[in-house]
C-alpha cells in the first residue's frame, strides 16, 4: 500500500478503499484517474495519491502541469499538484520552464517552488529573472528558491535582492543569503548593519555566515546597539562561532579575533 505506514492515522472502511484505488491506478499506470483524485477531502489520501503521480514518472507530468495552469479552482489540489511535481522522477524543467512567459503571478510561484524544491540549477536563468517580477509574491518565492539551488548564480541575483531597498524581497534574501556560506555574502549584510529595518535580520545573518570577518562587524553593533540588539549578537557570534568551527575544526580563530 502507498501510504506511508510511519504516520498513518486511524482510516474509514471508506478510506481502505480509496487507497486500494490508488494503488491500483498507480499499478496500471492509470495517470489521468490519479491526477483526477489530487482534489479528494481527505489529506492522507491527497498523501497517497501524491506518492502514487511521483512514482508514476514521466507519463504524469504532462497531465500534472496542465493541472497546475488549469485547475485552479482548489487550494487543495494545487498544493498537491505541486507536492507531486516537485517528487516525480522525471524532466518537469522544461515543460514548467516552457509555462513561464505569459503565466499569471499565482502560477509563477508555484513554478518557483518546484523547482527550488528540485534544486534546479537549469532553472537559474529563470529564477534570476523572477527576482526581478513586479509581484513581490512571485519575486519573493524566486528568492527562496534560489537558496535551495544555491551556487554563485544563485547568490549574485540574492545579493541583488537585498540591496534592492524593497522590504518585501530584501528581508527574505537577507536570510538565504546569510546561510549561503557564500564569501560575497558579507559586504551587502554589513550595509544592512546601519538601516534599523534590516540590523536585526543582518545580525542574524552575520551569525549564520560562520565568517570571521563578520567578527569585527558585529562587535561594532555590539557597542552602539540598543539592548534588544546586543542581545542579538552575542547570540550571533556564539552560532558565528559553532559554523566556524564545524567548517574549519575549531573556533580558536573567532576567539582571537573577538
Amino acid at each position: 500500500m502507498i501510504f506511508p505506514q510511519s504516520s498513518q492515522p486511524a482510516l474509514s472502511e471508506q478510506d481502505f478503499r480509496a487507497l486500494e484505488q490508488i494503488d491500483r491506478h498507480c499499478a496500471t499506470g492509470n495517470v489521468v484517474e490519479l491526477i483526477a483524485m489530487l482534489g479528494v477531502p481527505s489529506w492522507p489520501l491527497r498523501r497517497a495519491v501524491v506518492a502514487a503521480l511521483a512514482q508514476s514518472g514521466t507519463p504524469a507530468v504532462d497531465g500534472l502541469c496542465r493541472s497546475l495552469r488549469d485547475g485552479r479552482t482548489s487550494e487543495a489540489v494545487i498544493a498537491a499538484t505541486v507536492d507531486a511535481l516537485s517528487a516525480v522522477a522525471a524532466d518537469v524543467e522544461t515543460p514548467l520552464m516552457a509555462m513561464v512567459e505569459g503565466a499569471d503571478a499565482a502560477l509563477l510561484a508555484d513554478i518557483a517552488q518546484i523547482l527550488g524544491r528540485r534544486r534546479s540549477t537549469s532553472a537559474l536563468g529563470v529564477l534570476d529573472a523572477l527576482t526581478l517580477h513586479a509581484d513581490d509574491n512571485v519575486a519573493v518565492a524566486a528568492i527562496e528558491a534560489l537558496g535551495r539551488i544555491g551556487g554563485r548564480a544563485a547568490v549574485d541575483a540574492l545579493i541583488t535582492a537585498v540591496q534592492s531597498g524593497n522590504f518585501f524581497r530584501a528581508f527574505p534574501a537577507i536570510d538565504v543569503l546569510g546561510r549561503s556560506q557564500d564569501p560575497r555574502a558579507l559586504a551587502p549584510l554589513v550595509k544592512l548593519l546601519d538601516q534599523p529595518q534590516y540590523a536585526a535580520e543582518a545580525v542574524r545573518a552575520l551569525g549564520r555566515t560562520g565568517d570571521v570577518g563578520a567578527v569585527s562587524p558585529l562587535l561594532r553593533a555590539l557597542a552602539k546597539g540598543s539592548s534588544s540588539l546586543v542581545r542579538l549578537v552575542a547570540t550571533a557570534l556564539v552560532e558565528l562561532r559553532d559554523r566556524h568551527a564545524e567548517r574549519a575544526g575549531a573556533g580558536e580563530v573567532v576567539d582571537a579575533e573577538i
